[in-house]
């Protein structure tokens, strides 16, 4: 769907909810965010309830994700792919530390 709207003309947000099954392909997604004319890739995590928490990303996905933002973000700039990876940072080390992470990032200073 998202290549017939680019062969449309719209520059699509791409939005990527980050979970087990996907953890490791943050560099695809962003390589398709660029081959499909996207305006920009935003990445979070997958917020699980109720019986879904099995498709948690895992602290090794968690870790492999951390260890890997400044790749991605040099990925994402070669490829001149806006992204939200600053923030999605922000989220993964909430995570990791066990703490509910904050989809929006941190609070503006007052």
């Amino acid at each position: 769907m998202l290549g017939e709207l680019a062969l449309g003309g719209l520059r699509a947000k791409h939005v990527q909810v980050i979970c087990r099954t996907n953890a490791h392909e943050l560099a695809a997604m962003i390589d398709q965010t660029q081959e499909l004319g996207g305006k920009l890739v935003n990445f979070k995590l997958a917020s699980l309830k109720d019986g879904t928490e099995a498709a948690r990303a895992s602290r090794a996905d968690l870790e492999a994700i951390d260890a890997s933002l400044d790749a991605l973000r040099e990925r994402a700039a070669a490829r001149g792919v806006p992204t939200n990876l600053d923030t999605f940072a922000l989220q993964v080390r909430a995570a990791l530390a066990g703490e509910e992470p904050d989809e929006e990032g941190p609070a503006p200073a007052p």
